[in-house]
């Protein structure tokens, strides 16, 4: 069994701006923080982002092998973990948009996006989706078809 220990980082500032080490893992909780939990089960805005440490320690002999566990179906491309984007006012005054892009194992595969706790649709293919991010710090979530999700924190620079 894995030993796992739970960080909240959004009750240390410090915490939340450390990097993780190899055996980190953001993993979402329900409300109570007493169980795991996915945006297929419970609200976004309901859910908690916690790091967890977790070193995987599979018992000889049983099948399981840590590059089964440790390689993600999902990622991000852009923008980075902690990046800062600048997103630039369009000629008519209007707030510019940028795009975030995705890449999936499963060229069939479907990602769900929300950014803050909204809805910003899905994607399939081509893992492009646009959108209009405020200045400031924002969350970024994506969940596939089969529940795996990624989480990325971005800040949004402006003009002012």
């Amino acid at each position: 069994m894995a030993w796992m220990h739970g960080l909240n980082r959004a009750n240390s500032p410090a915490a939340s701006q450390a990097e993780t080490c190899g055996y980190c893992r953001l993993v979402h909780l329900e409300a109570s923080g007493r169980y795991r939990a996915t945006a297929r089960t419970q609200p976004m805005g309901l859910l908690k982002a916690v790091a967890w440490f977790v070193l995987q320690l599979f018992k000889p002999g049983s099948g399981e092998r840590e590059s089964d566990r440790s390689t993600p179906n999902l990622s991000l491309i852009f923008p980075e973990q902690g990046g800062k984007i600048y997103v630039p006012i369009e000629l008519d005054g209007r707030p510019g948009r940028t795009v975030f892009h995705a890449a999936h194992r499963n060229p069939r595969a479907t990602i769900f996006w929300h950014m803050d706790g909204e809805y910003l649709g899905e994607t399939t293919e081509l893992h492009d989706r646009e959108a209009r991010p405020g200045p400031g710090a924002h969350t970024l979530t994506l969940v596939d078809d089969t529940g795996e999700e990624l989480v990325r924190t971005f800040t949004c620079l402006s003009e002012k």
